[in-house]
């Protein structure tokens, strides 16, 4: 027996009465029941779809990275096993990416820039592509590797010092020049080398140019040429001229001596008595140049990594794996490296000497090398 008593859904009261009423009634309860069929998945996707924060990085994060890739990926591994921080790593010359992000402009997909010369970065900086560095990162850098004084939009991670590598069965160590205004005396006529396309070499160049203007730059490249150098591809040639006895001294970075012992075939330097002292006659002898990370995204994640690549455990790596000189404070270099506070490091700017490197180049071209 049906009840009589009246039922409540979805608004709509339902209580016996004739035939045609309640046909009527089914015709709205049915169109009722449809709309609100159609409201519930709104109502559930509302329910279950959280807001995501304005500015919440996603995807991942781009670095164009101008140093090695067997130096670079463990350290990047090692940042994204930690932090769970996807990365997309583009390697490449220095100079090169460099070029590439100031055509990119500010859309470069790049949110790091890694560079071997400091130089790179410097550019960069005057181009207002590199974004400012909160002061808790630069302090803990050397300040002369933080940018500058009006901007410190990048720290470096490591630096590598000039210096000269010698035999002292053959030179003695007083008898060697400390500038490169030194290396053409004519008492050394000969018998040193020098790899004039080498990077650090034309950025000591260049800062020769800064600090004493064109014509004095032009006047040493002739003095230098006038000594008859012998010319060699790069700082490892020079390493193992010396040990050949081919020549008497050779201007390099201070860890080429190292890299060339780590990496050739035992016995090749077999003699063992080479050597490097730092050029420590004041003015471009004591010039440092660094290798550092600058920032071109206000992605967060893209500070976490510069933060990482200061901290004491990635300091210490390149430290070991490359002989350099580790730029954090606080962190003390091999026993075997001479410390930097030894030199006397002229002040300048890194954006100056990349704004006069392309006339470096020329000069040393114009020069006959």
């Amino acid at each position: 027996m049906e009840s009589t008593t009246p039922r409540r859904l979805a608004g709509f009261s339902c209580a016996p009465t004739s035939n045609a009423l309640r046909a009527a009634a089914l015709l709205l309860l049915a169109a009722a029941l449809g709309a609100c069929r159609r409201e519930a998945p709104a109502a559930a996707a509302s329910a279950s779809a959280e807001p995501t924060p304005r500015g919440t990085p996603s995807g991942p994060l781009t670095i164009y990275c101008g140093r090695a890739e067997p130096l670079m990926a463990p350290l990047f591994d090692q940042f994204g096993d930690r932090t769970g921080v996807s990365l997309v790593v583009r390697y490449g010359g220095t100079w090169p990416l460099e070029s590439e992000i100031v055509r990119e402009g500010t859309s470069t997909p790049a949110a790091v820039f890694i560079a071997q010369d400091a130089a790179a970065l410097g550019a960069l900086s005057r181009k207002g592509l590199l974004r400012e560095l909160p002061m808790e990162v630069v302090q803990q850098v050397e300040p002369r590797f933080a940018g500058n004084e009006a901007k410190h939009d990048w720290v470096g991670l490591s630096a590598r010092a000039r210096a000269i590598v010698y035999d002292p069965a053959r030179t003695a160590t007083e008898a060697l020049p400390r500038t490169l205004e030194a290396v053409a005396d004519a008492r050394y006529d000969g018998r040193f080398g020098i790899a004039p396309a080498n990077d650090s070499f034309q950025a000591q160049l260049a800062l020769y140019r800064v600090l004493n203007g064109k014509d004095a730059l032009a006047k040493l490249l002739a003095d230098l040429k006038g000594n008859h150098p012998r010319l060699y591809p790069d700082n490892g040639s020079i390493v193992r001229a010396v040990a050949r006895g081919e020549i008497d001294f050779g201007l390099v970075n201070h860890y080429s001596l190292w890299r060339e012992v780590k990496e050739l075939p035992a016995g090749e330097l077999a003699n063992g008595r080479l050597v490097t002292i730092l050029m420590t006659g004041g003015g471009v002898a004591g010039f440092v140049n660094a290798a550092g990370v600058g920032v071109l995204s206000d992605d967060p994640r893209a500070l976490e990594l510069v933060r990482f690549l200061i901290s004491r455990e990635a300091q210490e790596a390149f430290a070991r794996e490359t002989y350099e000189y580790p730029l954090a404070k606080g962190m003390a270099a091999s026993r075997e490296l001479s410390p930097l506070s030894s030199l006397r490091i002229p002040r300048f700017d890194f954006s100056d000497v990349a704004a006069v490197l392309e006339e470096t180049e020329g000069a040393t071209r114009k020069a006959g090398w």
